[in-house]
């Protein structure tokens, strides 16, 4: 076959089979009853990427590094948060165009780079041609990286995976200081990606992999003089190149409820374990025991891992079979072997492998979710399918007994899986491993080239046509919906006009409106909220949250900052709490319990509620706080609690007067108060992500408090000179005033975690380009 025909057929294919998911899908379904189930397995395409790529992306464009994020969580480091990609080079189409289209583009470049990746990895094997582009298929359109599309930072690493590990691979087999850069900054943009366990993991299985090539290639000397130094400077060029984002993500890692290497076993599967008997049924099916969309909230342990450990029933069988329809018997059972490996970390606590390895391990504490060592399963599994497949070709014994052999035990699984009420639609996959079969025979068997290239692309076809049956009802896009948060129409105007710099609690539930309400609606329509769901959430935040909501800072928290606030009767008593964020609306949906509650609750004063209705829309009603605290305040008394809990407890005292006190941690040098903050004026004059300017008159010294959360990245400077931001009330950011009179204070945000990755990363990109003519020169 000529090579540009080879080549139309690679890419074509792959692009048929891509669009051919998303004709037939939508990102939200068109009845509300059916959003339940389908939001909780991809919450976060909505919710959390869709929102945070349109914002960040936009500051980008506009040429602002997205540092600081202020409409979540009373304000968060947009960098502590490294899913997003921002410095990802392949990620450079939401700079031009639109979410959806954005997400289009990469989605389709990472899946032809699945495949472009794994077959050089095969290449790199020593598989022919045919096997290779069998294994590049086969991973492509594997359950684990097709049901990864609604986790786009874990799509765009386990995509990469098998080429960054190809690029590795030929160093490890060649040697030389440019292969070794080379391959360095392949594992730094990996980084850049956004999911540092997907990159990680490929380093685990990659290690000993590499470790074998280069000492069969140079031997043991050879490797200690030549491939150790040159792998000292790829993990150097790594961590440089993604320091721009590692290191941000780092120091707020230390300060988050979940810092690294504190991550207990029991703790390591917050949605539920994947268990051998969830791992088997999808395996067979992935939608075996499933629940539709109108199925009970009891929903099985698997239900959240659908779809993952599906690698096609045409693939695993040819990968069973590897050890004998090809002559490469070592190399079968290693591919299988690493298979089974990861497969069994993928179990966590639910297996035997997991446990021992957590304890070993380096950095295997870090991480919440073992099932992802599938995609080390899956690329193993495609490499043993093309080993297997080119076997075939290549052998001329035993290839009909071979063959017959895969197709009874494909139709008896089959059977035996249509038996135990597998859905209608299996039986398509039958006909198609039948097909898959016969068409494999022909191939194998042709003497005519002709023959043996339809075969060929009818075994492709097969293992495509077999992932996209079993995965097309799951795949969900944004690019497939062009308004993924259509609902709250009205409410959400009346916030976008009257919110302004006050900020909004949305309270999250379990009723009609799903994906809107929970996480980033701040970032949706640009205005502040008290609230966020947040992996990496910071630890005061989440204690304050859970001060509010179970009436003390040392309760359990979470695996990641989602505290849900009901406003009700049982947290009356810490509602002062919301006054100091500067809550200023509460959405609540009508009819619900929670909204007569919060409709009747008294106020601190005995006079009339607590909160007052001020807009009723068609789903929610709007109540709005008239106590509490402005952004931005100025205050002429502080008390000092020298420990941290004793903060909340001295802000939830009835005899203090917030508006004219601040709780500070240490003291400042003030005098007696005048009452001076009754008259005083304090107005934010500029409001920016990393840039806050407040103007200030006053008649006494004091302290400007801004209801924004503390960071030690953030800087100030007082008419121009160099000033310190103190913590207040916990949480927030203060800037004492020494003297009455006016002032300006100006607050900027720039952390040195990421101007030092910055320069890291500028000396990387330099190394791999020295590296690269050095080596060049040498050879």
């Amino acid at each position: 076959m000529r090579p540009a025909i080879r080549v139309a057929i690679g890419i074509g294919l792959p692009v048929v089979f891509w669009f051919g998911f998303f004709a037939t899908t939508r990102l939200v379904p068109d009845e509300p009853t059916a959003r339940a189930p389908v939001n909780f397995v991809h919450y976060d395409i909505y919710q959390l990427y869709y929102p945070s790529l349109d914002r960040y992306f936009d500051e980008l464009a506009h040429g602002r590094v997205p540092l600081w994020d202020p409409d979540r969580a009373v304000g968060y480091p947009a960098m502590g948060s490294h899913l997003f990609g921002i410095f990802y080079p392949l990620n450079a189409a939401f700079l031009f165009t639109s979410v959806g289209v954005g997400l289009s583009i990469t989605c389709l470049l990472h899946f032809l780079l699945a495949i472009w990746g794994t077959t050089r990895l095969a290449r790199g094997m020593r598989i022919g041609r045919f096997g290779a582009a069998v294994a590049g298929v086969g991973y492509a359109f594997s359950g684990f990286l097709v049901m990864s599309l609604w986790h786009p930072s874990l799509f765009n690493a386990v995509a990469t995976a098998p080429l960054v590990a190809a690029i590795g691979d030929r160093w490890a087999r060649k040697g030389g200081l440019g292969r070794a850069a080379t391959f360095g900054v392949a594992v730094g943009v990996q980084f850049l990606a956004g999911y540092a366990q997907g990159t990680f993991f490929l380093l685990y299985a990659l290690t000993p992999w590499l470790a074998f090539r280069a000492i069969r290639r140079a031997g043991v000397a050879g490797t200690l003089r030549g491939r150790v130094p040159q792998a000292i400077v790829a993990g150097a060029l790594a961590v440089a190149t993604s320091a721009v984002v590692v290191l941000p993500a780092r120091d707020v890692a230390a300060r988050s409820i979940r810092p690294p290497a504190r991550l207990a076993l029991d703790q390591v599967h917050p949605a539920g374990p994947l268990t051998p008997n969830a791992w088997a049924a999808s395996v067979l099916d992935p939608r075996r025991g499933i629940p539709g969309p109108d199925a009970s909230a009891e929903a099985p342990a698997h239900y959240y891992f659908r779809g993952f450990p599906y690698v096609g029933l045409v693939v695993l069988l040819l990968a069973l079979a590897a050890p004998s329809l090809s002559r490469r018997r070592v190399l079968a059972f290693a591919l299988l072997g690493t298979a089974a490996i990861a497969i069994g970390l993928a179990f966590g606590s639910a297996g035997k492998l997991f446990p021992t390895a957590h304890a070993l391990v380096p950095t295997l504490d870090w991480f919440r979710f073992p099932r992802r060592f599938l995609a080390i399963a899956a690329i193993a599994i495609a490499l043993a399918c093309g080993l297997a497949a080119d076997g075939l070709r290549r052998r001329s014994t035993r290839r009909v007994a071979g063959l017959g052999s895969l197709a009874a035990v494909a139709l008896a699984l089959s059977a035996l899986a249509a038996s135990v009420q597998a859905p209608p639609g299996l039986w398509p996959i039958v006909a198609g491993v039948g097909a898959a079969t016969v068409a494999l025979a022909a191939a194998v068997r042709a003497e005519r080239r002709a023959v043996a290239t339809a075969g060929a692309i009818a075994l492709v076809t097969a293992i495509a046509a077999d992932a996209f049956h079993r995965h097309t009802n799951w795949v969900l896009h944004p690019s497939a919906d062009p308004a993924p948060f259509s609902e709250l129409e009205e409410e959400r105007a009346f916030l976008r006009e009257n919110a302004g710099l006050d900020r909004v609690y949305l309270q999250r539930y379990g009723g009609k409106v799903r994906t809107y309400l929970p996480a980033k609606a701040g970032l949706i329509d640009g205005y502040a909220t008290c609230h966020d769901y947040e992996a990496l959430t910071l630890v005061r935040y989440e204690r304050f949250l859970a001060t509010i909501r179970d009436g003390s800072p040392d309760t359990a928290l979470g695996f990641a900052g989602n505290q849900p606030l009901f406003l009700t009767a049982h947290m009356y008593a810490n509602s002062r709490l919301m006054d100091w964020m500067g809550v200023r609306y509460f959405v609540v949906e009508k009819g619900n319990w929670r909204e007569t509650e919060v409709a009747s609750l008294p106020a601190k004063d005995g006079d009339g509620t607590l909160l007052r209705r001020v807009f009723t829309g068609p789903i929610a009603s709007v109540f709005e706080n008239p106590h509490r605290l402005p952004r931005a305040r100025f205050v002429d008394r502080v008390r000092v609690v020298p420990n941290e809990s004793g903060v909340i407890p001295a802000m939830l005292d009835p005899t203090l007067a917030p508006h004219t006190t601040a709780v500070l941690e240490s003291p400042l040098p003030l005098p007696e108060p005048t009452g001076a903050a009754s008259s005083a004026t304090c107005r934010i004059v500029d409001y920016a992500p990393s840039r806050v300017v407040i103007d200030v008159e006053c008649g006494a010294p004091g302290v400007v408090v801004l209801t924004d959360q503390f960071d030690p990245g953030w800087r100030a400077t007082l008419d121009g000179e160099h000033a310190s931001i103190v913590r207040a009330d916990y949480l927030f950011r203060g800037v004492r005033i020494p003297e009455a009179g006016r002032h300006r204070i100006e607050m900027t945000y720039a952390p040195t975690s990421f101007r030092l990755g910055a320069w890291l990363g500028a000396f990387g990109l330099v190394g791999w380009v020295v590296a690269l003519a050095i080596g060049r020169r040498r050879r």
